[in-house]
């Protein structure tokens, strides 16, 4: 079977995808602070991309060299490998787990004031995941923002706590 470029990326992004959104089921205590960077700067390249995921912008640019960031926000190379209907669910899939990924690493892991803003970035994901279909533009902005700076603090804050070990 022959694969073009672009069933290629989506299955890549597919994979990865599904491999770290299982992560509380393999990981150890040890790793938290690597999936709390991972998923701070994921956040922060869908915000900085106009809520786009990179294999997907890379995925709509290769098909589409006028493709202009942010303008169609649809996860195509996962329709493309998984149709409409199955790629939707497994975008719903994904950050829902992302959420369970969060309160599990928030269970068994960091203390005190790391606990309180990986909180506040896991409260402000929700929202922010909920404000793309915030029909009040204000509003949407106002969650991203605020979704954003959480996760530039967490990002310092976790970030010094890496390089310290």
């Amino acid at each position: 079977m022959d694969f073009s470029t672009i069933q290629i990326i989506g299955i890549i992004h597919i994979i990865l995808s599904a491999i770290i959104s299982v992560y509380f089921l393999f990981a150890t205590k040890s790793f938290d602070i690597y999936y709390v960077l991972y998923f701070l700067l994921l956040n922060l390249s869908w915000i900085y991309m106009t809520n786009e995921c990179f294999f997907a912008y890379l995925f709509k640019k290769i098909e589409n060299q006028e493709y202009k960031m942010g303008s169609n926000t649809e996860l195509t190379d996962y329709k493309a490998v998984l149709g409409d209907i199955p790629a939707e669910m497994f975008r719903q899939y994904l950050l829902t787990a992302y959420f369970i990924n969060l309160v599990f690493i928030l269970s068994r892991s960091f203390t005190g004031n790391e606990k309180i803003i990986l909180g506040l970035v896991t409260l402000s994901y929700i929202i922010y995941i909920q404000s793309i279909h915030f029909p009040n533009k204000t509003l949407k902005k106002t969650s991203i923002n605020f979704h954003e700076l959480f996760c530039i603090i967490a990002l310092g804050i976790f970030g010094l706590k890496v390089s310290i070990k």
